[in-house]
């Protein structure tokens, strides 16, 4: 994954970014990976990400708003919401959180 990469829909480039769930228990990891399918990495989490299980999900989307509705639906989905430790979105080499809660 690079940081940003585009895609094509309706003929406009829509630039995708690169957003990491970071998660308080492996089985927590283990089900988002498995329901991200290939759109997801599970990647170890960088030191400066909080994570108490040490992995997160890398998965691309166009804006926070969407990344945030995506984990949350795919969270609600596994019953795994009091898992996730955060969400964050990957910006020239560094993480800056992003709100799950609006």
């Amino acid at each position: 994954f690079g940081t940003h990469a585009g895609i094509f829909k309706n003929h406009h480039l829509v630039i995708m970014a690169e957003y990491l769930v970071s998660f308080d228990s492996t089985h927590a990891a283990l089900s988002f990976e498995a329901a991200f399918g290939p759109e997801g990495s599970l990647v170890p989490v960088p030191p400066k990400v909080r994570a108490g299980c040490g992995m997160g999900l890398l998965f691309r989307c166009s804006d926070d708003s969407k990344a945030v509705g995506q984990a949350r639906n795919v969270a609600c989905e596994l019953g795994v919401e009091d898992q996730i430790d955060g969400l964050f979105a990957k910006e020239l080499g560094t993480y800056r959180s992003v709100p799950l809660v609006g």
